[in-house]
């Protein structure tokens, strides 16, 4: 979405300057590190949304949504979404909870006992600013404009994002990701390579695994049962068109363990490319997952 930063880390998750409040929901008891999924919400979306916008309604956390009819809490969304990140509970948006339950699935790749601190000393300074509201925004807005924009001037491609272990380990610059996985412990032998290639060290601004779009076939489960909720809710397109896929496109699969963290940044780079997007988050503390 646009506007503010955003951080996140495996511990906890993280806003710009506050910590992200644990709804009430469908989060489940057990030891399941944190996984996150970022799909990239659709213009269709905005359809629905489109002839209410510049109602003029504000949605405040106290506001009581019971008895208002459909229409009304659509425009209460729609003039929250403007200028606010919109989260709540799994267990208050019932149409995506098939959706939800699908992406729970994905619990199966998480490690027992992982911890990507033992994996990375470089980005320890990093991590320790994710926990904090003190940290220089000059030098992480420098960092998101060198990743998303300066490292691929000239046609010029920072790593290799094919490569079977991640581009940060196939990188053209040494800076290409913000972490070296310089630690103590081998990542590549004991973690991604028993994964069967379903892990992988992708993110350039991140100490997180990605789940492996070449791997595992729970990307197209959730960009279907996704196209599904879009039908349902009124979505007049042919399913089999390009303008479909489009819309139901799953934009990333993230596993982000303790000792985990994404860097802080905008987005200013890419938010000119989708209206906005969805955010799935599936915790091992209970009650604590939730849309965004």
């Amino acid at each position: 979405g646009a506007g503010g930063g955003r951080r996140r880390h495996g511990a906890r998750g993280m806003g710009r300057s506050r910590r992200t409040p644990a709804g009430s929901g469908m989060g489940k008891a057990g030891k399941f590190p944190r996984l996150a999924l970022a799909a990239l919400v659709t213009v269709a979306t905005v359809v629905v949304f489109t002839n209410l916008q510049g109602s003029g309604v504000r949605y405040k956390p106290s506001d009581r949504l019971e008895g208002l009819s459909v229409h009304q809490k659509f425009r209460l969304f729609d003039a929250y979404i403007q200028s606010h990140v919109f989260e709540t509970s799994v267990g208050r948006v019932p149409v995506l909870q098939d959706l939800f339950r699908e992406f729970e699935k994905l619990r199966k790749y998480a490690v027992p006992g992982l911890n990507l601190a033992d994996y990375d000393e470089s980005c320890n300074g990093y991590y320790q600013d994710s926990l904090s509201d003190a940290f220089d925004v000059e030098h992480y807005a420098q960092k998101e404009e060198d990743v998303k924009v300066n490292f691929f001037k000239g046609g010029a491609k920072p790593c290799d994002g094919k490569h079977r272990h991640g581009c940060c380990f196939a990188k053209h610059r040494e800076d290409a990701c913000l972490c070296l996985y310089d630690g103590r412990r081998d990542l590549v032998s004991e973690v991604l390579d028993p994964s069967g290639g379903a892990l992988l060290a992708a993110s350039r601004m991140a100490r997180s695994l990605a789940l492996s779009k070449r791997s595992i076939p729970e990307y197209k489960n959730l960009q279907d049962l996704y196209g599904r909720v879009l039908m349902n809710l009124g979505l007049d397109e042919d399913p089999a068109s390009r303008r479909f896929k489009l819309l139901i496109y799953v934009k990333n699969l993230v596993y982000m363990p303790p000792g985990g963290f994404l860097m802080w940044h905008t987005n200013r780079y890419d938010n000119d490319r989708v209206s906005y997007r969805l955010y799935m988050t599936s915790t091992d503390v209970d009650g604590g997952s939730y849309f965004k």
